[in-house]
């Protein structure tokens, strides 16, 4: 029997834009698309309301057309004064063009034209829609993703909503996301073109994961010059395509320095260079104080300790190690002997620091490798950044402080992604680009619970 079309009532004003979307991704789960529009006016009695400016619509009417498969949606409200508007919206059908969505309706909302500054400010509804046709895969968040998943001893659910497609189950001891790609056939959802264990998905294609459209074909050539765990970076709970969406934002509008003066206290002067786990972008090779670091610690000059970021500035090195969902504390049995502290940084032994009671191995290694490269670049402090989420490791600073020597030249801070998302809030000024990495942040997942419920990194 064919199926109908659908009418929907959609408040375009006072609901907020990913609402409306998830709205429109489950009325259109059972296979409909975008079909049209028509706009609403409000009415009290008799009399049409308006407000002090000349208001165009609050809500609309949508319908959904039967389709041989459910669409997902996007949807934005833009508010921007008349000569930024075109800039900033193309910003946008940039961004979603390059995850899979396409604009499919651009609404007009409000017109503000009592401005202090004389200027006219409009306001669009922005709706953007991903068909199964597509040949972009999308990309996916909590507004896209089933909420809840069924989960049996044969079979796991696509965990995108509206899709119908069951993998085989994977089993710990058996197949799992780390073996060849050619092996998982069976696994990868030909729809949306993500790999499908039991907890979480990866995307066949890892720049699936990297928001900002310019950035695909230099996160490639970063996996090629010394990103070693580049194969993961497709993966829904890989903090790496984290790191890099966050940080390159903050790097292309200079807020690197204004963001670590803020957390950590003091002036660190010109910015010089972000270094991207270990490779130079401006060279593509493995930054060159950084092979002899390395070494001077006792380690392999290309395979060595990597820190997601290291961010150097006139007077102050930083070195950051992020973490998505994992504690920062790692441990291994026994340090290697060729690990010293010649410079006294550690109040403990090296065994005792880098232990699951101290800082962990990784931190440990992190505070060596400053230790020289502040030497190495002729810097007066260097400063070891953990970035986790707000609930995880929050005795880090008393652990830093128990097992370290920290001084003038010699510094820890813990930052969390709250922090973050809170600065980027602040200093975002409603561009486009804010907005996009304040969305993609609000809508980062992290799989799926044991009990089967959707996991997020914000509440």
């Amino acid at each position: 029997m064919d199926k109908n079309q659908k009418l929907i009532n959609v408040n375009i004003y006072s609901d907020l834009p990913e609402t409306t979307a998830h709205f429109l991704t489950n009325a259109a789960s059972d296979g409909y698309c975008y079909g049209g529009h028509t706009a609403q006016l409000n009415i009290i009695g008799d009399t049409n309301l308006t407000r002090n400016y000349d208001v165009q619509n609050d809500s609309c009417l949508l319908w959904l057309n039967p389709a041989s498969g459910g669409s997902l949606f996007h949807a934005w409200c833009i508010y921007y004064r008349q000569k930024n508007l075109l800039e900033e919206l193309n910003r946008l059908i940039e961004y979603e063009n390059s995850i899979g969505f396409n604009l499919t309706v651009l609404i007009q909302m409000d017109r503000f034209t009592k401005d202090v500054t004389g200027l006219v400010t409009d306001a669009y509804y922005a709706l953007f829609e991903w068909r199964p046709e597509n040949r972009i895969p999308p990309m996916l968040d909590r507004w896209t993703l089933k909420q809840e998943r069924i989960i049996t001893q044969d079979g796991v659910d696509c965990p995108v909503i509206g899709c119908d497609f069951v993998a085989p189950r994977m089993k710990a001891n058996d197949l799992n996301l780390d073996i060849s790609k050619k092996k998982l056939s069976d696994f990868l959802c030909p729809k949306h073109q993500i790999y499908i264990s039991p907890s979480t998905f990866e995307y066949a294609k890892p720049t699936t994961s990297i928001l900002w459209p310019e950035d695909k074909e230099t996160v490639i050539k970063i996996s090629k010059s010394g990103k070693r765990t580049w194969s993961r970076m497709g993966r829904e709970r890989d903090e790496d395509s984290l790191v890099w969406n966050v940080l390159r934002y903050l790097e292309h509008k200079r807020l690197l320095g204004k963001l670590f003066e803020d957390v950590i206290g003091f002036t660190l002067g010109a910015f010089e260079k972000i270094i991207y786990w270990s490779v130079d972008i401006e060279k593509m090779a493995v930054c060159d104080g950084l092979w002899e670091a390395r070494k001077m610690i006792g380690e392999s000059a290309s395979r060595g300790s990597e820190p997601d970021i290291i961010a150097v500035f006139e007077n102050v090195i930083v070195l950051i190690e992020a973490k998505l969902d994992s504690t920062v504390i790692t441990t291994v049995n026994s340090i290697p002997a060729y690990y010293t502290d010649e410079n006294g940084v550690f109040k403990k032994n090296l065994q005792d620091a880098a232990s699951s009671d101290g800082i962990g191995y990784e931190l440990t290694r992190y505070f060596l490798l400053g230790e020289v490269l502040r030497d190495k670049l002729c810097k007066k402090s260097f400063v070891v950044v953990s970035l986790t989420k707000d609930d995880v490791n929050d005795d880090l600073v008393t652990r830093v402080n128990s097992c370290v020597n920290l001084n003038s030249s010699r510094h820890y801070h813990w930052l969390t992604w709250g922090q973050l998302y809170s600065f980027i809030q602040k200093t975002g000024n409603n561009s486009i680009d804010s907005r996009i990495l304040l969305r993609y942040l609000k809508g980062k997942t992290l799989g799926y619970s044991i009990e089967g419920k959707l996991r997020t990194l914000f509440p």
